[in-house]
């Protein structure tokens, strides 16, 4: 070998110039077999294509393919580097003959930088090979593959296998609702309701409004008997799945269960329990367009029930109230009682005369309270509150059917428990009731009272005629006719209303007013 810096020929097994002093530079022997070593063959490349457990895989390959060269260079380099024994220095060759072994010595040196670019190239081909693999697997892992193979694992039924690549597919396709509810599908048949459970809520959480989601979980819950689960599932469907999932019951009373757990039952204000005072009772709905029934005799509450528009007032004794909700499209809450028992030491009780029921003619109403109490009551039913009208004298009874409650009020503004009489008065006069209000407005309108036929009044306001009342005094018979004043603004001024009566039999027409003992009084109108 020639020096490439000086040109004197280095005897073998040197490592340093004699001329120059210069290191060896080492070009390793290259070796055509190795080209064999590093090919991968073609039904290498299509197994680890095809996932084939048996055939390594790209990186592994690459890995032990690079190790093999640089080996097999260590090797090559050792047997140039390294003689097995010294040699001795040959005889100064002619120089023809020295230039003829350099000139081959070039071409080996060509060679071999030939075959370092033979290798880089094979390594080059390799790591495509590796991309190439791992795109097409990774490629396999698409939505349609997991689908493709949870469908395969369900005819086989390997259930748990089908589940486990339903979510992975899920997973691949953005969550995808359809593959979560077959996943869950697939845990009920393998036993795992608890996973079901689990993505069922997931998939009713990214889209309410999933039936197969609701479904579903109905029949966990019905086959688990969790009562408290189906309630507030039921509580949570949107309206429009309402009637769908009823359709699931198993049963009519199932299905009665159900409608239930749709309405909210009502919450009362006050837990039931001892009071030493009275109570005002209120109702509070899930829905605001859900109503309030209750009874107080233990019986469960329907649409002909009682239904709560106010407040309730309870005063001494027991109360055992029930109540239910009932909604918009008429579905009935579960029932909820409580008891109450108040102590309070109201003042005592009004006498009312006559008793309840039916009448043939009018009988007029009179209230009676020990001294010192005042007397409310009302006349639409409900309990007589602060500012209920004030009993001064004997009432005139209503046509048809009526109900009034009156209390007692003492100083301190406790109040008694309410005393009720419901009447039915019968009584047909000569003249229809909207008639003898017609009559009054007429009179008054001629006496320059009212301005017009709408009942305004000359110094502002107006009155609103209506007659609803009839009234006995002696053999007499009388239509009493209010005149309800309403101010300019709209708002009712009880105290500025006015009252007139017209004879049954003559239709005379008549002022009414109210003596010192709150008897009626009557002055004829001219």
């Amino acid at each position: 070998m020639l020096c490439e810096h000086c040109g004197v020929e280095i005897p073998e097994g040197k490592l340093y110039c004699p001329g120059c002093g210069q290191p060896l530079q080492i070009v390793p022997d290259f070796d055509p077999g190795f080209d064999d070593q590093i090919e991968l063959s073609e039904s290498d490349i299509e197994g680890a294509i095809n996932g084939d457990p048996e055939v390594i895989n790209p990186d592994a390959l690459l890995k032990a393919r690079t190790k093999e060269l640089e080996h097999s260079e260590e090797i090559a380099i050792t047997k140039r580097i390294v003689p097995e024994e010294p040699a001795e220095e040959p005889a100064e060759e002619p120089k023809p003959e020295r230039k003829k072994k350099a000139v081959r010595r070039a071409s080996k040196k060509k060679f071999r930088v030939s075959a370092g670019f033979v290798i880089g190239c094979a390594i080059l081909a390799v790591c495509l090979i590796a991309l190439i693999i791992y795109v097409v697997t990774a490629g396999g892992e698409s939505y349609d593959r997991h689908m493709k193979r949870a469908g395969a694992a369900m005819d086989r039924q390997n259930y748990v296998a089908a589940a486990e690549e339903y979510i992975k597919a899920s997973e691949v396709g953005d969550h995808d609702p359809e593959a979560l509810c077959l996943a869950a599908e697939a845990l009920i048949l393998s036993g795992d309701a608890e996973r079901a459970l689990h993505y069922l809520s997931a998939v009713i959480q990214a889209d309410p409004e999933n039936p197969k989601a609701y479904a579903d979980m109905i029949q966990i819950y019905q086959e688990s008997g969790d009562e408290e689960a189906l309630k507030r599932l039921f509580r949570q469907l949107p309206e429009d799945r309402e009637a769908e999932c009823l359709g699931l019951a198993r049963s009519e009373e199932e299905k009665k269960r159900y409608e239930q757990y749709l309405v909210e039952p009502p919450v009362f204000s006050e837990p039931g329990g001892t009071y030493d005072h009275e109570l005002s009772l209120t109702f509070s709905t899930e829905k605001d367009s859900d109503r309030v029934f209750i009874t107080t005799d233990g019986s469960i509450p329907d649409e002909n029930a009682k239904e709560v528009v106010q407040d309730i007032l309870i005063l001494d004794g027991e109360y055992n109230i029930t109540a239910v909700c009932i909604s918009r499209e008429g579905y009935v809450s579960a029932p909820v009682q409580e008891t109450y028992v108040v102590a309070a030491q109201g003042p005592a009780l009004p006498k009312i005369e006559p008793e309840s029921g039916e009448y043939e003619e009018p009988v007029n109403i009179k209230a009676s309270a020990e001294e010192g109490l005042e007397i409310l009551y009302s006349e639409d039913g409900t309990i007589p509150e602060e500012n209920a009208r004030r009993y001064v004298g004997e009432l005139p009874m209503r046509f048809g059917k009526s109900t009034l409650l009156f209390v007692t009020v003492d100083e301190n503004g406790r109040r008694s428990n309410p005393v009720q009489v419901d009447y039915d008065l019968k009584f047909n006069g000569a003249i229809g009731q909207e008639e003898a209000a017609a009559f009054i407005m007429s009179a008054l309108l001629n006496k320059g009272v009212i301005t017009d036929a709408e009942g305004h009044l000359p110094e502002g306001g107006q009155y609103q005629f209506y007659c609803k009342n009839c009234y006995k005094s002696g053999s007499r018979l009388y239509y009493i006719i209010t005149a309800a004043y309403f101010n300019p603004d709209g708002t009712e001024d009880r105290d500025k209303d006015a009252f007139y009566a017209m004879d049954y039999k003559t239709l005379d027409l008549y002022k009414a007013g109210r003596n010192a003992d709150g008897s009626l009084t009557f002055e004829l109108l001219m």
